[in-house]
């Protein structure tokens, strides 16, 4: 329900997290931008604190930072060209958002603030990054920045002091940022809002359990989100929701480039541990494979752009919307992204 403030009071199971946690551990970006489909960013118990990439079926894995300093995982974003890594660390003391060329190479640190930064997310035309800061509230609780992607002109999206903001996620169409929102004790909810700050709209009001971790579908018409340990799919207005993966323990979903896959994490326990996997499916959840295999600790941040193929035209467009990427891709491959 609208709270008198003009905010919007969250509703769902209760959620307990403090903003402190979330912090210390980051969250993960969430942006699905159209094109082929490149490398999986993810963190890792190999090296923690590091951002990783691989392929979609789970070979060459590639430790991309390579930094000892960073002590807690990163959460990862890539550009809309595929270009450029966003991530946050606490290499420097608090948690930082720092820029990368995908290969790993010139990482640089764009906020410089003793607060804490974390959970960056492209706009779909690269030169601007939404972000989660604490700064406002001294480590209480987080609110919904929008910056220039050098870090520059940090302008405040949300003001609810109440609530911590986490996991946004730009739309392909720059219209809205969806996020996830927790009220303490109280629940939580997917929102959206408009990049200047306006239309707050609750899009998960009418679930009973906590709804998080939205990922754009590439055309803007749905997002997927994780409800109950599960992965679920509405339509970008709130309706139509629906179960697409059940029946484990799954979390943060991610939709590849083309439209055609999903990527997620799956909690699977072991030994009286909790390992996460990074599980690969298609887009109506059939076809699961886990591409980790291993035990520990592996979890998705992003399915980023094959870097240079954004210059595609209407025709391989089109091919994509008729489910033959493969074909838009061998075009593509051979230069000629018409």
């Amino acid at each position: 329900m609208n709270r008198r403030d003009g905010s919007f009071r969250i509703r769902g199971r209760a959620a307990g997290v403090l903003a402190a946690v979330i912090l210390v551990v980051g969250v993960p970006a969430r942006a699905a931008f159209p094109g082929p489909n490149g490398s999986i960013l993810f963190e890792s118990d190999r090296d923690p604190g590091d951002v990783w990439s691989m392929e979609a079926d789970g070979s060459a894995a590639t430790n991309l930072t390579n930094s000892s300093a960073g002590s807690t995982p990163v959460r990862a974003e890539a550009s809309p060209d595929g270009a450029t890594i966003a991530f946050d660390t606490n290499r420097d003391g608090n948690r930082e958002i720092y820029l990368m060329a995908g290969d790993g190479s010139g990482q640089h640190n764009i906020t410089n603030e003793p607060s804490g930064e974390i959970g960056p997310a492209w706009s779909p035309d690269g030169n601007r990054i939404a972000f989660l800061t604490d700064r406002d509230h001294a480590g209480v609780t987080t609110e919904l920045y929008v910056m220039n992607a050098d870090g520059s002109n940090a302008i405040r999206l949300t003001n609810n002091e109440e609530i911590i903001e986490t996991n946004p996620a730009w739309s392909p169409d720059s219209s809205k940022i969806a996020f996830q929102a927790t009220e303490p004790g109280v629940g939580i909810d997917i929102l959206t809002v408009n990049p200047d700050g306006t239309g707050a709209a609750n899009l998960t009001t009418d679930m009973s359990e906590a709804a998080g971790e939205p990922d754009w579908t590439p055309d803007g018409n749905a997002i997927f989100f994780s409800h109950a340990e599960e992965i679920w799919r509405m339509n970008a207005d709130g309706t139509g929701k629906t179960p697409v993966i059940t029946g484990h323990f799954d979390h943060a979903p991610q939709v590849s480039p083309d439209g055609t896959k999903l990527t997620y994490q799956r909690l699977v326990p072991a030994d009286d541990v909790l390992d996460s996997e990074v599980i690969v499916a298609n887009i109506d959840g059939s076809g699961q494979v886990n591409i980790t295999n291993r035990a520990g600790f592996d979890a998705p941040d992003d399915w980023s752009v094959r870097p240079g193929s954004q210059s595609e035209g209407p025709i391989t467009g089109l091919l994509r919307s008729l489910g033959l990427s493969a074909v838009a891709d061998l075009l593509c491959g051979f230069g000629v992204c018409i």
